[in-house]
């Protein structure tokens, strides 16, 4: 590469010459040179460091105007979360491995010559020119071939269990974010009533109507829902960030509120006979166990021997009819113990992908009878908690506030009934919450990737 740099500086002189010498590394020194002037400055990294990747392109997604919107976040987190494209990714690498899988190695050329014969007044020059190919005449190759082909749908289920996880965990974000939200509104509204009843408190101590110990609790109630709010806040900060991180964005990006309350998710007809035709993850191991077969039957056909063929012309023999040869050679498979145990590796393996996937149809059947089971407990809480104990709830704190009011009530007793008030609201909250995550185990249990179907 120097030489032809310098040849061709030289060429403007009109001038070729070869480097030498000195010369020669003067041009080494040159071009190291040239090629530390074109690389970009490093002064601002320490040595050793890694450069810092290019920044991200910034692209608006569409998430819901003022509310978070779970069908769009799906879409968004399937569009630009790099685990599914690493997913497809890796599909395409069982496709490339499958065209190459069975082919025909590359022939061996081979050149022999007689140096001193070269140019000899009394023979004539010695040479011979070979080619072989490796030739399997026993099947090798198509199995080889099939089993890589099989590697494909293995890659395809694996996909489809990525998209499925990648959904389940947004969903899973979303509905924390949901309940952390209501928490904080929740604690709001609880603060406003404490900062209220305290104002009150004061009031009528200093009127000599209430006892000191009226606004000191009122006092230690607000101090109580203050550190519910610190704490509050930073799951706020790792809901907010765990959805960005899905999205592929800063932790810190800015995102919608979620919406103010979740309906009560319908129940689900489908049930184990469903999953079990359906999960990835089955047709995953019913691949893998199709592979197992067809590698068992790939080590008992490398018992047989592989055969190559030849041809040559060979230029030292002086009879022409003798010069053009063809060959055939067969490897003598003595190493029968090797490959015997090749065939009982690859049978317990296939054994192996046989069991797993027996045992993996039973994790399925558990998986979707406890999520059918979660699902109806979640749907009976929530009518309890809406339709019981939050009308209860309310009607005790209206009581006691009234009673407080006219002084034929303690604070005290207003206070547990702002605290009953508050944990039956953050209950139903939660249950709503939970009730639509169970909806949404049943679907992964089932295999359904629908996007917006857990609600």
């Amino acid at each position: 590469m120097v030489n032809e740099l310098v040849r061709r500086r030289d060429s403007r002189r009109g001038t070729t010459r070869r480097l030498t010498g000195p010369s020669w590394v003067l041009a080494v020194l040159m071009a190291c040179a040239t090629v530390a002037e074109a690389a970009p400055p490093a002064a601002d990294r320490p040595p050793g460091s890694i450069p810092p990747p290019p920044p991200r392109r910034i692209v608006a997604i569409d998430l819901g105007d003022s509310t978070l919107d779970l069908e769009r976040l799906e879409r968004a987190v399937l569009e630009r979360n790099p685990t599914l494209a690493a997913a497809r990714a890796a599909v395409d690498e069982a496709r490339a491995r499958a065209d190459r899988a069975g082919a025909l190695e590359p022939p061996m050329l081979d050149a022999m010559v007689a140096p001193r014969s070269l140019g000899s007044d009394n023979v004539d020059a010695g040479y011979r020119i070979g080619l072989t190919q490796r030739l399997p005449l026993f099947g090798q190759r198509g199995l080889e071939r099939r089993a890589s082909r099989e590697g494909i749908p293995v890659a395809e289920a694996q996909a489809a269990v990525e998209r499925l996880e990648l959904l389940s965990e947004t969903r899973a974000a979303f509905f924390q974010y949901y309940r952390v939200a209501r928490a904080r509104q929740t604690n709001e509204e609880q603060t406003a009533l404490v900062d209220l009843l305290r104002r009150s408190a004061l009031a009528r101590y200093s009127a000599g109507t209430a006892e000191q110990s009226d606004p000191l609790q009122a006092e230690v109630e607000r101090a109580m829902l203050e550190h519910d709010a610190a704490v509050l806040e930073r799951e706020r900060i790792v809901a907010e960030a765990r959805i960005n991180t899905l999205l592929h964005r800063a932790p810190a990006d800015p995102l919608p509120d979620p919406p103010s309350a979740l309906s009560v998710p319908d129940s689900i007809a489908q049930g184990v006979g469903f999953a079990i035709a359906v999960r990835p993850e089955l047709r995953m191991a019913a691949a893998e166990v199709e592979v197992g077969r067809v590698r068992v039957a790939l080590a008992k056909r490398e018992r047989l021997p592989m055969t190559a063929f030849g041809a040559a012309y060979d230029r030292f023999w002086t009879e022409p009819e003798l010069r053009g040869t063809v060959s055939v050679s067969i490897d003598l498979p003595l190493d029968q113990g090797r490959r015997g145990a090749s065939v009982r590796e690859a049978e317990a393996a296939l054994r192996n992908a046989e069991l797993r996937r027996e045992a993996l149809e039973d994790r399925v059947r558990l998986e979707v009878r406890s999520a059918v089971a979660r699902l109806q407990e979640s749907r009976h809480e929530v009518e309890i908690l809406r339709d019981r104990l939050m009308p209860v709830s309310e009607r005790a704190l209206r009581a006691a506030r009234v009673a407080y009011e006219a002084n034929r009530g303690s604070l005290a007793a207003l206070l547990d009934a702002a605290r009953a008030w508050r944990r039956a609201r953050l209950e139903l909250h939660h249950t709503l919450a939970t009730a639509a995550e169970a909806h949404a185990d049943l679907e992964r249990a089932l295999g359904t990737d629908h996007i917006g179907g857990a609600r």
